[in-house]
């Protein structure tokens, strides 16, 4: 399974972001900080990687400054996340 994670910092700001919308009832809940954590769920869940989301798309000049910092800070603190995880059978 592979899919994007937002951490739980991140979490609260989008869900700010969407309520200032007006929309009331788009809330989030599913965070994840720790990828590692989701192996705690079942003996057959494996953690295969953890990608930051901007990982590899390099910053341009053509984008406003706030869009550049934005793309740095949430790599460095790893704030939105690809998770790809791995299912084992049972013996």
């Amino acid at each position: 399974m592979y899919f994007d994670a937002e951490s739980k910092m991140m979490l609260n700001i989008s869900n700010r972001t969407v309520e200032k919308t007006g929309n009331k009832g788009a809330k989030m809940y599913f965070y994840v900080n720790n990828p590692k954590a989701l192996e705690g769920w079942s003996p057959n869940i494996k953690l295969l990687s953890s990608v930051s989301y901007f990982k590899g798309i390099p910053a341009r000049k053509e984008w406003e400054s706030g869009t550049r910092v934005m793309v740095r800070l949430i790599d460095l603190f790893k704030l939105m996340k690809f998770i790809h995880l791995g299912f084992e059978k049972e013996n």
